[in-house]
């Protein structure tokens, strides 16, 4: 989960829908609904990026609205993206299990 601009943004792993909550610090909240569980919300630049339980490997993009910008699909050895830093252009990204490993990739449309 992270903390931008007042608001707190956090995924949901296990509960069905899976969901991106944004948070007010009145814990009212807007939501949106993803196809699959959520291992972690990152803040990027002014983006929220999901990691997603997914074969091949997906990480959600949205604005600080939770409005879809644009999905990353991983290579197909990369699955279950879980943790990610971003190094100038660079994406460092833990994938979990299938295969468990680190993962240098260069996303040319990072804003």
């Amino acid at each position: 989960m992270v903390f931008v601009n007042g608001h707190l943004f956090a995924g949901t792993e296990n509960e069905q829908p899976y969901r991106i909550l944004k948070v007010a610090t009145d814990l009212s909240y807007i939501d949106v609904v993803q196809l699959s569980g959520c291992y972690g919300v990152f803040s990027v630049r002014d983006e929220i990026w999901a990691t997603n339980i997914s074969t091949s490997g997906v990480i959600a993009r949205y604005d600080l609205d939770l409005n879809p910008t644009d999905n990353v699909l991983l290579p197909s050895e990369f699955n279950d993206p879980n943790e990610l830093v971003i190094v100038n252009d660079n994406v460092y990204v833990t994938t979990w299990q299938s295969p468990a490993g680190i993962l240098n990739y260069q996303i040319k449309t990072v804003p």
